[in-house]
C-alpha cells in the first residue's frame, strides 16, 4: 500500500463520517425517529470497525516498511 493510497482511505474515511453526520436531518424527515437512531448507531457502528480495520493495517505496512 503506498501512502497515496493510504491518504485516500483517510480522506474517504473523513467523508464517510461527514455523510453520516449530515443525512440523519433529512432521515428524520421521512422516518420514524427510532428507526433513523438505530440506523445511525448500527452505520457509525459498522464504520468505526472498518476505520479500525484501515488504520491497523496502514499502522502494519508502516510498520513493514521501516523494518526493511
Amino acid at each position: 500500500m503506498e501512502f497515496e493510497e493510504a491518504q485516500d482511505n483517510l480522506c474517504a474515511i473523513r467523508l464517510l463520517y461527514k455523510l453520516l453526520e449530515d443525512n440523519i436531518n433529512a432521515l428524520k424527515d421521512s422516518n420514524s425517529e427510532n428507526v433513523v437512531e438505530r440506523a445511525r448507531v448500527l452505520l457509525k457502528s459498522l464504520l468505526d470497525v472498518a476505520v479500525e480495520i484501515v488504520f491497523e493495517t496502514h499502522l502494519k505496512v508502516l510498520t513493514l516498511l521501516n523494518l526493511s
